[in-house]
């Protein structure tokens, strides 16, 4: 099992960062976790903190998180549509 992370802070545990939808699980039933720890990505509270104890390897990838390759016409069409999409 893997996913991109943040690095762990000083007590030794680690966010699972916006993989908040089935990482925690996927990692306490997993043989073997493998993270990949971005510095650039959000550190997040909860259910998603875990020990680095439960990680066997950890690779590192300063890479940027997201790359907006969209045009503007691109983005104007999206904004229209937005506005027929309600907000909950």
């Amino acid at each position: 099992m893997g996913t991109c992370t943040p690095p762990p802070n000083n007590e030794g545990l680690i966010s699972l960062s916006m993989g908040v939808v089935v990482e925690r699980e996927m990692i306490d039933a997993a043989d073997m976790v493998i993270l990949e720890v971005n510095p650039l990505m959000p550190w997040t509270e909860g259910d998603t903190v875990i020990p680095m104890s439960k990680v066997d390897y950890f690779v590192e990838n300063p890479a940027p998180t997201h790359h907006n390759t969209s045009s503007r016409a691109q983005r104007s069409r999206g904004a229209n549509w937005a506005t027929y999409c309600p907000l909950y």
